[in-house]
């Protein structure tokens, strides 16, 4: 989409959608930064060519999308999306059924791919397209494959990042300090199917091997699209464990 028809589409939005798409863009360009605290709405009021009304339904949206939280009588902060980073959907458990297992994360390498599914049509058309591969460790009882790919057209200087400096990292923590591209909100979807040949024999695994496929796609401000996640775990016997979306929005 060109600029000027990308502009003349944001004019037809209702304004409490204008004003939080512009508060937004103030924050992914840094001048409000995580923990700032905003205007008040009554401040807003007092500049903004709009009514307390709009700026509220604006406010409120973007708490929605996880991009500020409000506080009751302390006001409205940027939000700061440390709990996305880590591999939450490798959470597995000990025999005790409490402690966490160690995951240990190697990266295989990183690559220009081109447009395939499903991450295309997430991520959106792009020229090429990144991915990371790792292999990740389970506690030294199992191995898992992971997927990570991003826009070139947006994160293309990630290929230029050395693979060792992606060891042991969590990609979402470096889109966010590297890149400047937050995770604001997840959504994943677990498949149990027969593993692609490629990736039974990359395991180690006898072919049509049935184990879980995650796809955790994330977002950004603005619902933009940020990675596609593919994950494949082989058939395990410990328990994962599950945590809610309010416990993920929890800083």
């Amino acid at each position: 989409m060109m600029k000027d028809e990308k502009n003349a589409e944001l004019r037809r939005q209702p304004k409490y959608m204008q004003l939080a798409d512009h508060i937004s863009h103030m924050i992914e360009t840094g001048q409000w930064k995580p923990g700032d605290r905003l205007p008040s709405e009554a401040e807003m009021a007092k500049t903004l060519p709009t009514s307390l009304g709009t700026i509220q339904k604006a406010l409120g949206r973007l708490a929605e999308h996880g991009a500020v939280v409000r506080e009751h009588y302390r006001g409205t902060f940027v939000k700061g999306p440390r709990s996305l980073l880590g591999p939450w959907h490798l959470r597995f458990l000990d025999d005790d059924g409490k402690t966490l297992l160690p995951i240990n994360q190697k990266v295989l390498g990183i690559e220009k791919v081109s447009g395939k599914e499903p991450w295309e049509s997430f991520l959106g058309k792009s020229s090429f397209f990144v991915c990371i591969k790792r292999l990740i460790d389970v506690n030294g009882e199992f191995n898992a494959l992971s997927f990570f790919y991003v826009s070139g057209d947006k994160i293309g200087n990630l290929l230029a990042m050395p693979v060792n400096e992606l060891d042991g990292m969590y990609m979402r923590a470096i889109l966010r300090s590297r890149f400047g591209t937050p995770t604001l909100r997840l959504v994943e979807e677990v498949t149990c199917e027969a593993m692609p040949d490629d990736i039974c024999q990359s395991l180690s695994l006898a072919r049509d091997s049935v184990g879980m496929v995650f796809h955790i796609m994330s977002y950004g401000y603005r619902e933009e699209p940020v990675s596609y996640h593919l994950v494949y775990v082989p058939p395990n016997k410990r328990r994962l464990e599950l945590r809610s979306s309010n416990n993920l929005k929890t800083s």
